[in-house]
């Protein structure tokens, strides 16, 4: 009856170890997910900005540049090179 108290005993000791290290693993990995969640939100920002930023420029070259439908229809006999 000794040997199986003791026996249960350190069953639960090691049990409660190696809880607690899974507890330290899991935050750690919570904090890793937080982390790499915040990464990929900034990337996303980042992304935003370069394709409007992209988007404006092209606005402005469409714009300011002679499109192709004019050169058509006013000039027939030219070509045109940018």
């Amino acid at each position: 009856m000794l040997l199986s108290a003791f026996l249960i005993l350190r069953g639960y000791r090691q049990k409660q170890k190696a809880n607690a290290v899974l507890t330290i693993k899991n935050d750690i990995i919570v904090k890793q997910v937080n982390y790499t969640e915040m990464q990929k939100h900034i990337i996303k920002e980042k992304q935003k900005e370069i394709l409007e930023s992209i988007n404006y420029a092209k606005r402005i070259q469409y714009t300011l540049l002679a499109h192709d439908d004019f050169f058509k229809r006013k000039l027939t006999a030219t070509f045109h090179l940018f």
